[in-house]
């Protein structure tokens, strides 16, 4: 008897409650707005990682008036305020370098002279390579400095005048606040374009 009760007990128990199953919604976007959406999310994706790089190099100390230049894996930006490597790099134009182990003469370099992070070309390199000479394009060879080889920051490998203001305003605090913004406002750019076409469906 004591077992035909237990056998009723274990029968007469509920059924775990189940999960209500989300309500899936059609997708009403048309074909133009899920190409834009598309390259949105793709631009967004490119503006988080750029942020994420902002904020490294602004908690190192980088960005601002370039006292300090902060590479992220491996590559840096800044800027060239003065016309001293004219022709080849003109003045107020953004600075792109890459870190090497080793840099070869004629390489345009940027480096840390205890100040600033000055951008010149390398003319001479010491036998054992810890040492090198280097002298801006626009000035005589009297004027050249020698350096060590662990001050340079890196190689420059492209400059260019367009970014001169973009990288004056991104590499600050308030240039990562846009990119931020930039970045929801990509993302949420197909709602943004259906509002009006949904509202009137509503």
């Amino acid at each position: 008897m004591s077992n035909e009760k237990i056998t009723n007990n274990k029968k007469k128990k509920a059924a775990p409650a189940q999960k209500p199953k989300k309500k899936k919604y059609a997708d009403d976007r048309t074909p133009t707005v899920k190409k834009v959406d598309k390259v949105c999310k793709a631009l967004a994706v490119v503006l988080s990682l750029m942020f994420f790089a902002n904020v490294h190099v602004l908690v190192r100390g980088g960005g601002y008036d370039d006292t300090k230049v902060v590479t992220v894996l491996g590559f840096g930006a800044s800027k060239i305020e003065s016309s001293i490597m004219e022709p080849e790099i003109e003045a107020k134009s953004a600075v792109f370098i890459k870190t090497q182990k080793e840099y070869s003469e004629g390489d345009a370099v940027q480096y840390f002279d205890g100040k600033y992070n000055p951008v010149r070309r390398v003319t001479d390199i010491s036998d054992d390579g810890e040492t090198y000479t280097v002298v801006g394009d626009n000035e005589s060879k009297s004027e050249a400095v020698e350096i060590k080889a662990d001050d340079i920051k890196g190689r420059v490998f492209f400059t260019s005048k367009m970014l001169y203001g973009f990288i004056k305003v991104y590499a600050t605090a308030f240039g990562a606040a846009i990119t931020v913004v930039l970045s929801f406002l990509l993302l949420t750019m197909s709602d943004i374009l259906m509002f009006k076409k949904r509202s009137a469906a509503a």
